[in-house]
């Protein structure tokens, strides 16, 4: 049971890497420097995306973990702090501002759109937790967050072009399609650094289970290490939302389906078992809507509703009867 994740996440990143509308063989695995088409589409663009999905789906994962753990619910997610909304707020003022503000907007200033506006959300939060010191109302400025967010966006539809609106809607379907090895660096170096920090915080995370009077008596402020989380949790889906679009339910489906499996609330265990399954869950999504299995090619986040819906569905009921306490 323990391996099942890593065993799922091989062989679907092997099937990712040669199966498709173009079929590779593994002497093209060989040809490092792409001499040939088809090596060139393997390293520059099979591969690539293939650790893109794989990266960006333990990030939501992780920061799937690190958000329950704050609000100590199974429903709490990367997005539960309207960060994922700032995001999308960004990303259309870039996609969208263009019937406005006029000129044309490349995928660099979607990028950076999509950045500066999940930070600027996580800087507002981070404010409201440093002078209210309260998860009730973060968690309500974060989601009002949210609506305005939401509001801003409609705005922008208003006075936008068709082609304006599905470019916007094509990007929150989200999508490894632009890939590169300078994307894989660049969130696979902020993944890294930042499962160093929350690893060396385990026991401050299960800590936080037992409540803020267990975290006090052990020395730490609870305050703090909330603000290190939000911190955290904002730089990874800042990035992941930025270079590939919003995810669907991975941040929220995986945590709770490991604690399904496991049955443990020990971090060391969901933290490493959710981070494989997230991996896994974007890496087999990307892989099936890549029309693997049907010619048609299908969006990344409908995939991953499917596959995760019935799994939050099933988490409810279980813990609802008392077979998987949070």
């Amino acid at each position: 049971m323990r391996y099942i994740g890593l065993v799922f996440l091989i062989v679907f990143t092997l099937l990712n890497f040669f199966t498709g509308p173009i079929g590779f063989e593994f002497n093209n695995l060989l040809d490092f420097e792409g001499n040939s088409p088809l090596g060139w589409a393997l390293h520059y663009n099979r591969i690539p995306r293939t650790f893109l999905a794989a990266i960006t789906g333990a990030s939501f994962a992780l920061s799937g973990v690190l958000m329950q753990t704050v609000f100590s619910n199974p429903l709490a997610g990367p997005t539960t702090l309207g960060i994922g909304s700032g995001a999308s707020l960004g990303a259309a003022l870039s996609l969208l501002g263009a019937g406005i503000f006029g000129g044309a907007f490349s995928f660099l200033g979607v990028f950076v759109g999509a950045f500066v506006g999940a930070l600027g959300f996580l800087l507002i939060l981070l404010l409201i937790q440093q002078r209210m010191k309260s998860l009730v109302y973060t968690l309500i400025i974060g989601l009002s967050l949210g609506y305005f967010s939401f509001s801003v966006i409609e705005f922008l539809v208003s006075f936008s072009s068709a082609e304006e609106i599905q470019q916007y809607v094509f990007w929150g379907m989200g999508s490894f399609n632009t890939a590169d090895w300078w994307r894989v660096i660049m969130i696979g170096v902020s993944f890294g650094l930042v499962l160093v920090i929350v690893w060396r915080k385990i026991n401050v995370s299960n800590l936080m289970l037992l409540g803020e009077d267990e975290l006090q008596m052990a020395g730490y402020s609870p305050s703090n290490e909330r603000k290190i989380v939000f911190l955290l949790v904002g730089i990874l889906v800042a990035l992941s939302v930025a270079l590939v679009g919003p995810l669907a339910f991975v941040g929220v489906a995986v945590p709770n389906s490991v604690r399904l499996m496991r049955k443990t609330a020990n971090h060391r265990t969901l933290i490493t078992q959710s981070i494989i399954w997230g991996a896994g869950l974007t890496v087999f999504a990307d892989w099936f809507s890549r029309g693997v299995l049907f010619d048609t090619v299908l969006p990344v986040n409908a995939v991953l509703s499917v596959i995760a819906f019935p799994l939050i569905i099933l988490f409810i009921f279980k813990n609802y009867r008392g077979h998987v306490h949070y």
